[in-house]
């Protein structure tokens, strides 16, 4: 939890998104449009599109979590929302840790239950990068960005999967959880 309030600690303020999104593209620099949405849109809405139907949550997270192999390299928890309070958990080190795979599920049921999405929040958070994308610190165009955010907003924020170039480069494998139930897991 130190790690989480110290990361949470820099940047323009507590509420930027920015320091957030920039750790994040430390980690994975060939990032896409889909992949900074993606991001942004699980630190505002957290995880109730992935446990609308908790059956098939539950199936597709023992069925991913059996096919990853645990590997320690990367970070277990990587925080989403500038307060921290909504975090990634990566299968392969919570795997490479023995992590419960039942505890993760329940954990992801229990966030979905209390984090309370919020599309003002996105919405702000999507200008912020746009603003952000001036100075050449993301590595998408401005324009790209202003068009596929438009086009989100348009459709009423929906959920998206990672790009084909990041699920290639990175193949991610995670699930997003509060943070205060990390000590639990």
């Amino acid at each position: 939890m130190l790690i989480i309030a110290l990361f949470t600690s820099c940047g323009k303020s507590d509420e930027s998104i920015l320091p957030v999104v920039h750790k994040h593209l430390q980690r994975h620099p060939d990032i896409q449009v889909e992949d900074i949405y993606k991001l942004v849109y699980q630190a505002a809405m957290g995880n109730d599109h992935s446990v609308t139907d908790t059956a098939a949550a539950r199936f597709n997270l023992l069925m991913e979590f059996d096919e990853v192999l645990a590997d320690s390299s990367e970070p277990l928890v990587e925080p989403l929302s500038p307060d921290g309070r909504i975090v990634r958990i990566n299968l392969r080190p919570y795997k490479a840790g023995q992590g419960d795979v039942n505890l993760l599920y329940f954990a992801m049921i229990r966030s979905s239950h209390f984090l309370r999405p919020s599309s003002e929040r996105l919405d702000t958070w999507l200008d912020e990068i746009v603003e952000e994308s001036e100075y050449g610190t993301i590595p998408v165009d401005k324009g790209t960005l202003k068009t596929y955010f438009a086009q989100k907003r348009a459709d009423g924020f929906p959920a998206v999967e990672h790009s084909e170039t990041y699920e290639t480069l990175y193949a991610p494998s995670y699930r997003v959880v509060m943070s205060e139930l990390v000590p639990a897991l």
